[in-house]
């Protein structure tokens, strides 16, 4: 299994060098994200708990609503939002770092 910091390069790499480019395009669209960050985005919210990761992707993919949500059994309006909140900060914490990482080892100040 890779490490964390080993699989975030990975998942850094240019979406056009993956045989599943697609579907990390597809994934950036619903997410109005650069594709090259689709695949970073699905590596962290793989490493989610299952509630956060639901969550994540039933409103940030499928663009199902708190309502629908709520009607699965998957907790009631202010968890949900809890639990998304929980796993945006959890993926998006330091994807603007990672967007702007000189892979030559300077980052930009």
């Amino acid at each position: 299994m890779l490490g964390e910091q080993a699989e975030e390069e990975f998942a850094l790499r240019p979406v056009d060098e993956s045989p599943d480019g697609e579907y990390y395009r597809g994934i950036a669209t619903a997410m109005q994200i650069e594709a090259d960050l689709g695949r970073l985005v699905c590596a962290r919210a793989n490493r989610l708990p299952l509630d956060r990761r639901r969550v994540f992707y039933a409103f940030a993919i499928e663009r199902r609503t708190v309502e629908e949500c709520s009607a699965l059994g998957w907790g009631n309006h202010d968890r949900l939002l809890e639990l998304f909140s929980q796993a945006v900060v959890a993926i998006t914490g330091s994807l603007d770092r990672k967007a702007n990482h000189d892979p030559n080892g300077s980052d930009p100040a």
